[in-house]
């Protein structure tokens, strides 16, 4: 059976956390606890997108070997800091950012592009965006 991570927090606090985050964090000794808090569920929530990202990752680099389609690839994840500027340059919550991880393959010519890509919507069952 595959592993799927399970999440620690709820969606509310999700939804907190991010609020919190993309306000003006002012530490104070007050304050300390519900930050850590904050960024702690902020953190789970980002590091809950690292399986599915390295999923799909590992998942068109075996497309590619079987099909003989050179290429590099890399994942990573946003970082908190970039989550926090875009949580405070849109009208969106933490549990809306679409793009907290993100994997980008890198082919020889634009035809091997479109040959992937052909191959992925055809045979992968993940919606392509």
């Amino acid at each position: 059976m595959e592993y799927f991570p399970r999440r620690s927090y709820s969606d509310i606090d999700v939804k907190e956390a991010g609020r919190i985050i993309a306000g003006d964090v002012i530490w104070t000794e007050e304050s300390a606890p519900h930050i850590r808090e904050a960024f702690a569920v902020a953190n789970s929530w980002r590091d809950s997108h690292d399986f599915p990202m390295r999923s799909i990752r590992h998942s068109v680099i075996r497309f590619m070997y079987r099909r003989a389609i050179q290429g590099i690839s890399a994942a990573r994840l946003k970082r908190m800091k970039a989550i926090r500027m875009k949580l405070t340059r849109i009208p969106v919550g933490l549990h809306q950012l679409q793009d907290l991880g993100g994997c980008r393959f890198i082919l020889p010519t634009i035809a091997d592009v479109h040959k992937l890509t052909a191959i992925l919507k055809a045979e992968l069952p993940h919606t392509l965006r």
